[in-house]
Formats: C-alpha cells, sequence, structure tokens
C-alpha cells in the first residue's frame, strides 16, 4: 500500500501536469489527468491515518499548485468566452448580409 506522503506527491504531479495541459488546451489529456488525480484523491481518502495529511500538503505546497489550476481554468474559460462572442458577432454580421443578399438581387433584376 502507498502512503500518504507518495500519494500526494503523485497528486503534486498530476496537478503540475494538469496546468501543463490547460496551458497547452490540450483536452483529451487534461480529461486523462483528471480522471487520473480523481483515482489518487479516492485513495487518499480511503486511508484511515490521515493526522500528517496538512503537513504533506503544505510541505508540498499544494494549495499553491491547486491555485494555479483555478487561475489557469479561469483563464481558459476566458478565453473561450471570447471566441464565442466573436463567433456569435460573426455569425450576426453574416446573417445581415445573407438578409440583405436577395433583396439586392430583386433590384437589380428589375432595373434591367
Amino acid at each position: 500500500m502507498i502512503n500518504l506522503y507518495n500519494l500526494l506527491n503523485i497528486y503534486k504531479e498530476l496537478s503540475i501536469d494538469i496546468i501543463n495541459a490547460i496551458n497547452n488546451e490540450d483536452v483529451d489529456l487534461l480529461d486523462e489527468l483528471l480522471d487520473k488525480r480523481q483515482l489518487i484523491i479516492n485513495e487518499i481518502e480511503n486511508i484511515e491515518d490521515k493526522s500528517q495529511i496538512k503537513n504533506i500538503i503544505s510541505e508540498l505546497n499544494i494549495l499553491k499548485i491547486d491555485e494555479k489550476i483555478n487561475n489557469a481554468i479561469i483563464e481558459l474559460k476566458q478565453k473561450i468566452k471570447e471566441n464565442i462572442k466573436k463567433v456569435k458577432e460573426q455569425r450576426s454580421v453574416n446573417n445581415r448580409y445573407k438578409i440583405n443578399e436577395p433583396i439586392d438581387s430583386v433590384y437589380v433584376h428589375i432595373k434591367y
């Protein structure tokens, strides 16, 4: 059985890999890493002696890494929202031109 320190160290490494996957926008890898990290969390929950967990988390700077993950996710969400907004604006512009196009062609035919 793996001890608590080793599990938290694995958790830390997975968290760093998650940050890299978010920064590279590698969604498939991100999904896989999140699944692996959840398995580690489940193993940590099953350990009976958790008396040293706060000390180990502090020693490994896990809270800072989790904060970096949170910030990276927020930044990615902002990028996605901006992209969605641009796509909506582009669609709106395209739809306006499509609506005007048939009307313009009718006027062209009437003139001849």
